[in-house]
């Protein structure tokens, strides 16, 4: 959020000055600099600067965040998980009969790569996430596509992207770990075969 001015009247409390919001590491920060304190011109000042500062600030903790899990190795309970805020998923998703009382009426399997992330919408900070099928695009495609939107969204540098893309997971990984996690969670219902899954990887 940009530095914001209240005229008179313009805040409950009938501050005049300016107010600064930066959300650094997760956590928002805010300070007010008055006119009644301080002259217009040196509030403005005082203002920008400390949201500069803490913006420098916010870019700093990104790029720490990155580091501390992308050269981290993964461990076996999360084989998912190709770095923080980015992993693979065979979703399941059901249609359900409200006529038949939540019956199944009918569902279906198909690999992705989900990169979450914040976003701000009305002043708050709500974390979202963007889809890649990989039934729709083939692996390497929707691989390349959602390397290519974390590492905009999380400002990579060209090091940290050429590592992010050499952690592309195996075909084994989605006949393997993930699909008997499927049929784990959803065996009692019709889940395609693994030689199914294997088609929807596309090269």
């Amino acid at each position: 959020m940009p530095v914001k001015f209240y005229a008179f009247g313009e805040h409950p409390t009938g501050f005049v000055g300016y107010r600064v919001h930066v959300s650094v590491a997760g956590k928002d920060r805010q300070k007010y600099f008055s006119t009644n304190k301080y002259p217009p011109d040196l509030a403005k000042k005082l203002a920008y600067e400390m949201d500069q500062s803490w913006k420098a600030e916010a870019e700093e903790a990104k790029r720490s965040g990155w580091s501390k899990n992308v050269f981290t190795p993964r461990h076996g309970e999360r084989p998912s998980l190709i770095v923080k805020n980015f992993h693979v998923k065979l979703t399941h998703q059901r249609k359900l009969d409200n006529k038949a009382g939540g019956a199944v009426k009918s569902a279906y399997t198909f690999p992705e790569f989900i990169v979450t992330y914040c976003a701000r919408r009305n002043g708050r900070n709500l974390q979202t996430s963007k889809h890649y099928r990989i039934d729709k695009l083939g692996l390497t495609e929707a691989f390349q596509k959602a390397c290519a939107f974390y590492a905009e969204i999380y400002q990579l540098d060209d090091a940290q992207r050429q590592e992010l893309d050499s952690l592309k997971p195996s075909l084994e990984l989605f006949t393997g770990i993930l699909y008997q996690q499927l049929c784990q969670k959803f065996g009692q219902e019709k889940i395609p075969s693994p030689e199914e899954i294997l088609a929807m990887l596309r090269q």
